[in-house]
C-alpha cells in the first residue's frame, strides 16, 4: 500500500513537471490516507474475530473465555509485581519502586493515571470476556494498562500511604518501610569503637556507652521519634564527623 502511494505521488509530481519529490501537502495527505488505512486494517481484524465469535460452538467459546481470563490474570501478575494504585492524601496514584543508577538505591515513583496509560498505550490485549449486563461473550481490545486498572485483582492500597518499620500496618496502607539497606554481617570495627571512646568521648566509659546506645536505638527502636540530640565539640580536624556516615 505505502509503495502504491509513492508511485502515485511520484506519477502526480511528474504529470505536473516536477522533479519526483513530494511537497509538505502532499506528505501530510500521504500520512493521513496511512492512517486510515491502518484504521480500516485494524477494524477489520475486530470485525473477523466477532464473526468468529458468533460462529463458534458453545465448548470453543467456553475455551475462548477461559483463555481470555488466563491472558487477563497474566497481566495482572505482571502487573501487580511492579506497580499499585495508592491512595495518597485523597489523591489516586499508580506507585512503583525503581533502582536509580545513579544513586545506587531504590526511589519510589509516583505515577498520574494518564501518563501511566501514555506508557501502555502502544500495547493492547484482546480477551473474550462474558459481558455483565447480557451474560454472553463479547470480544473486547483495551491497553494493557486500562486491562489492569479495571481488574479486580490489581494491586491496591487505598487505606492510605504510612512509614511503618515494624510491620504493624494494616495491608491497606502502602507502607514507606523498605528494611535496612545494609545487611548484619560479622566484622571488625575495633578501630571506630577506639575513636568513639577516646576521641569523641574523651576517654570517658559513661559517655561512649550513652553514645553506642544512642546510635543502637536509631536501628533497634526505629519506628520511635529520636528524643535527644548530640552536639561535639572539639576543635576542627579531629573527626568528629567520621561516625557519622556510618549510621546513615
Amino acid at each position: 500500500m505505502r509503495e502504491k502511494l509513492a508511485r502515485e505521488d511520484a506519477e502526480k509530481n511528474k504529470a505536473k513537471g516536477g522533479d519526483g519529490a513530494t511537497p509538505n501537502g502532499q506528505d501530510a495527505d500521504h500520512a493521513a490516507r496511512e492512517d486510515e488505512d491502518n484504521i480500516v486494517q485494524l477494524e477489520q481484524v475486530r470485525a473477523r474475530r466477532k464473526m468468529r465469535l458468533a460462529e463458534a460452538d458453545e465448548a470453543t467459546v467456553d475455551k475462548m473465555v477461559a483463555d481470555g481470563q488466563a491472558d487477563l490474570a497474566a497481566l495482572a501478575a505482571r502487573f501487580n509485581a511492579v506497580y499499585a494504585v495508592v491512595n495518597e492524601t485523597g489523591k489516586c496514584w499508580v506507585f512503583r519502586w525503581r533502582h536509580d543508577p545513579a544513586l545506587d538505591r531504590e526511589v519510589l515513583e509516583r505515577i498520574r493515571r494518564h501518563d501511566f496509560r501514555d506508557l501502555y498505550a502502544n500495547e493492547t490485549l484482546t480477551a473474550v470476556i462474558l459481558d455483565p449486563k447480557t451474560s454472553k461473550p463479547v470480544s473486547v481490545t483495551k491497553s494493557a494498562a486500562d486491562w489492569w486498572w479495571e481488574s479486580p485483582a490489581r494491586r491496591q492500597f487505598l487505606g492510605g500511604v504510612t512509614f511503618d518499620p515494624i510491620g504493624q500496618v494494616p495491608t491497606s496502607y502502602w507502607n514507606l518501610w523498605r528494611g535496612f539497606r545494609v545487611q548484619p554481617a560479622p566484622g571488625n570495627w575495633n578501630l571506630m569503637r577506639e575513636h568513639i571512646e577516646n576521641v569523641l568521648c574523651n576517654g570517658v566509659s559513661a559517655h561512649a556507652d550513652y553514645v553506642l546506645d544512642w546510635m543502637a536505638a536509631a536501628v533497634q527502636r526505629c519506628n520511635e521519634q529520636g528524643h535527644v540530640a548530640l552536639v561535639f565539640r572539639g576543635k576542627e580536624g579531629c573527626g568528629k564527623r567520621h561516625s557519622w556516615p556510618l549510621v546513615r
